[in-house]
């Protein structure tokens, strides 16, 4: 089954699901960066809806996922269709970068210079 990690911002958090007695989900988006940002639709099931508790929106979060595809017959027309779901199972926060800690070299401070006396002639003769 095909995995991948996916990193982004929570943009919106859904509620857990009860789908049939033994099936739940939970649905997130988590939003890209990049030139082309990706909203994309992420799911945790059964036992793993909970690892999006202490997530709030606007959390940046890497995201483990299975690409899961399925086949299904369309009720009115009976003609099969396809779909793609990723399927979520692991969440992790990202720490966010702080660049406004990065100091450039010192300010000058003319209390703090320090002159070179002369010691001897600087005359070359």
């Amino acid at each position: 089954m095909p995995t991948l990690e996916i990193e982004g911002t929570i943009i919106k958090i859904g509620e857990t699901q009860q789908k049939s007695q033994t099936f739940r989900v939970r649905q997130f988006v988590l939003q890209t960066e990049g030139q082309y940002p990706q909203k994309l639709p992420i799911q945790f099931v059964n036992d793993n809806t909970t690892k999006l508790d202490g997530y709030q929106l606007g959390d940046q979060a890497t995201v483990g996922v299975n690409i899961r595809g399925a086949e299904y017959a369309d009720r009115s027309t009976g003609e099969m269709k396809y779909f793609v779901n990723l399927s979520a199972w692991r969440i992790a926060k990202v720490q966010p970068t702080h660049t406004s800690h990065l100091q450039g070299p010192p300010a000058y401070d003319p209390t703090q210079a320090q002159i070179d006396e002369p010691t001897g002639s600087v005359l070359p003769f």
